[in-house]
């Protein structure tokens, strides 16, 4: 509670182990499941739903730890400064975890938009040629 950014930090990084969008961690669950779907690997797929939702479980309830308990009585509140290395670190993480996440989701997005018009787009030049 006192180090409130670092707690955002910590929340993104667990949102992303957990696989939310717009993140990097769901480019990596979407691109696991994907394949897995259209190689017809059904109990695959339902095995890494239910080790999704058992990660999403322990992860999200480290982040209500973190801002939803009331803060203990005896808990200092005497500021802690970090290095400069570790700020930056920390800080570096969350922007690459979120800039790649929001970045990589809009290309797989236009990309798949792009391939489900392609047939589209070829059946109405066809038919406007005729």
């Amino acid at each position: 509670r006192n180090h409130v950014g670092l707690g955002l930090a910590m929340a993104v990084c667990c949102f992303s182990l957990t696989g939310i969008p717009l993140t990097v961690g769901f480019l990596g669950k979407f691109y696991l499941i994907k394949p897995a779907l259209a190689a017809h690997q059904t109990g695959l797929v339902i095995w890494l739903m239910i080790n999704a939702a058992i990660s999403a479980g322990y992860y999200l309830r480290i982040v209500g730890t973190m801002f939803l308990r009331p803060t203990p009585a005896d808990a200092s509140t005497e500021p802690v400064t970090f290095p400069a290395p570790i700020a930056l670190g920390v800080g570096l993480s969350v922007v690459i975890t979120l800039v790649f996440g929001i970045y990589f989701n809009a290309i797989s997005w236009l990309t798949t938009t792009a391939n489900n018009a392609a047939p589209i787009s070829s059946r109405v030049v066809a038919t406007a040629q005729q």
